[in-house]
């Protein structure tokens, strides 16, 4: 696979993301450091990552475009993680359930984000599909 960086104005970089129309894009992680508070970059709806900006803002209920990802996608494990840290008020099990999510991106990501079959990272959801 061949890239090749291309800078773009941040109202187009944010047109392209609100429609699903990067397939690879790169935002820091600039949220890392409050991650319950602000859990978009692990979720997928904060969108100008992108990782799956159209399955996000279906989860989300953004007003951008959207797409309901596949049923049985691992995705909806780490959203019903999410779900059930919103609801733990024990603080030792709410990090455990946090942390799930984490280790369910460390483990993606350590396959690689588009792994061989390239034609399935997401022109839709700018995210690999794992068959």
């Amino acid at each position: 696979m061949k890239t090749s960086i291309k800078g773009v104005d941040r109202s187009l970089y944010t047109e392209h993301y609100h429609n699903g129309d990067i397939e690879v894009g790169y935002w820091s992680w600039d949220r890392a450091s409050s991650n319950k508070a602000d859990p978009g970059r692990w979720l997928a709806y904060q969108d100008d990552g992108p990782w799956a900006p159209l399955w996000g803002h279906w989860y989300h209920q953004d007003p951008w475009a959207k797409q309901e990802p596949p049923a049985d996608h691992w995705i909806r494990a780490m959203w019903d993680l999410w779900e059930k840290v919103q609801g733990e008020a024990d603080e030792a099990k709410n990090q455990a359930l946090f942390m799930q999510i984490i280790n369910m991106q460390a483990r993606l990501a350590s396959r690689g984000w588009c792994a061989a079959d390239s034609s399935r990272c997401a022109r839709k959801t700018s995210f690999w599909q794992p068959g």
